[in-house]
């Protein structure tokens, strides 16, 4: 198979997740990273992301002093603030991308899918793959 950019360079699956409705943003917070991270880390175990960052929305009490969470453009939590964390997992092929896909999808992984209904809107979870830009890795 001819290399390609999926195939020859890192792969990023960039996720977006929203909380349940009636969970804070605290709770989602340690949620997500007391219990399911480590939990997807365990159980997928060698097909797991090479790196999984986690971004997540502050409150306003939370930002530096003068700022505002939006600095360019509506500050409406409507246009905003849809989302809780972005996530950015970095795979290191389009091969290893491919196992953690057929992982998610197999029973091993509904112990995953249970674990996520307890704290997050699964309708609302997005997935994009992604490549990564300005590292000085030729397309």
């Amino acid at each position: 198979m001819a290399a390609t950019p999926a195939t020859k360079y890192p792969i990023v699956l960039v996720t977006v997740a929203t909380r349940k409705e009636g969970v804070t943003r605290a709770e989602f917070y340690k949620h997500n990273e007391t219990r399911y991270a480590p939990l997807l880390k365990e159980t997928a175990g060698k097909v797991h992301p090479l790196a999984w960052n986690r971004l997540y929305h502050v409150d306003e009490s939370e930002v530096p002093t003068g700022l505002s969470r939006v600095l360019i453009g509506s500050d409406s939590a409507d246009d905003v603030f849809d989302w809780d964390c972005k996530g950015e997992m970095v795979f290191a092929d389009e091969l290893h991308l491919q196992q953690f896909i057929t992982f998610m999808h197999s029973e091993e992984a509904l112990v995953m899918l249970t674990e996520e209904e307890k704290f997050t809107d699964t309708t609302k979870t997005k997935f994009f793959v992604m490549k990564r830009g300005g590292c000085g890795v030729g397309l």
